[in-house]
C-alpha cells in the first residue's frame, strides 16, 4: 500500500516520525539514513520540504539506492536542494565518481524524482580528487519519470586512461534488461557543468540502454541544458 512520508531541515534536535507535522530530521547527512531505514519496502513518497540536503549518492556502497514505486518530491527547484557531499574513489589516484539517485545497474518501477535541485557539487570535491564523474540521476526500468528537476555543477572528468575521459550521463533513464516503456524526462534544467579544462565528455539528458536492451515509447521534452 502506498505510503507517504515527509522529510525536512530541523534544528530543534528531535528526529521526527516522518508526517507532515512531525518530519524526519534530513539535516547533516541524515537523508540517506532515511532512504536507508526502508531500503525493503515499496511504494513511497518522500516528500522533501525546503532546504539543502546533503547525500553521499552511492559513494557508501549502497549502489540499489531507490525501490519500486518509490517517488522522491521536493518543494520546487531552488527551495529543495540535493547536494552530493562525497564520491566512490576510483583507483586512478585522481579519480572517482558519483550518482546523487539511482537504480544503478537493475530494472527498478515506477520511480519519479521530481520538483527540486541536484548540486552535484564539483566545484568542492574538485580539491579532493578532481578527475569525478558526477551525475544527478539514472534509472532503469518501466514508467520511471525524472520531472522539473534542475542540475548544476555536474562533471564528466572521470578518466579512462591519463588522455581520454569517460563519457557522464547527467539525467538519465533506460533498460538494464530486455525492453523497457513509459519512460519519462521533462521540464528538466541542467545548468553551470563543470568544464574546467575544456574536456569534459558529458551527455546530458538521455534515453539510454545497457548492451543488448532496449527503451520503448518513453518521452523527453521541454528540457533545457544550458552549458
Amino acid at each position: 500500500m502506498p505510503q507517504d512520508y515527509w522529510i525536512a531541515v530541523r534544528n530543534d534536535g528531535k528526529n521526527g516520525n516522518g508526517t507532515i507535522n512531525d518530519p524526519f530530521d534530513g539535516s547533516s547527512g541524515k537523508l540517506d539514513t532515511i532512504f536507508l531505514a526502508f531500503a525493503k519496502d515499496k511504494n513511497l513518497t518522500f516528500n522533501i520540504a525546503a532546504g539543502t540536503y546533503g547525500t553521499v549518492g552511492i559513494a557508501n556502497g549502497n549502489f540499489e539506492q531507490l525501490k519500486e514505486g518509490w517517488q522522491i518530491k521536493g518543494a520546487g527547484v531552488g527551495r529543495t536542494i540535493v547536494k552530493l557531499i562525497d564520491f566512490h574513489k576510483d583507483t586512478h589516484p585522481q579519480g572517482g565518481f558519483n550518482i546523487c539517485f539511482t537504480t544503478w545497474y537493475k530494472n527498478v518501477n515506477n520511480v519519479t524524482i521530481q520538483d527540486l535541485t541536484i548540486d552535484c557539487n564539483y566545484w568542492e570535491l574538485y580539491f579532493l580528487r578532481p578527475r569525478l564523474g558526477l551525475s544527478a540521476v539514472r534509472l532503469y526500468g518501466n514508467r520511471n519519470k525524472i520531472k522539473n528537476v534542475q542540475v548544476i555543477n555536474a562533471s564528466g572528468h572521470r578518466r579512462l586512461s591519463e588522455t581520454e575521459n569517460e563519457e557522464n550521463f547527467i539525467l538519465s533513464i533506460g533498460s538494464a534488461s530486455g525492453k523497457t516503456t513509459g519512460n519519462i524526462i521533462e521540464n528538466c534544467e541542467i545548468v553551470n557543468l563543470a568544464n574546467n579544462d575544456g574536456k569534459g565528455y558529458i551527455s546530458a539528458i538521455s534515453l539510454l540502454s545497457l548492451p543488448d536492451c532496449v527503451t520503448n515509447n518513453g518521452r523527453v521534452s521541454r528540457n533545457i541544458v544550458n552549458m
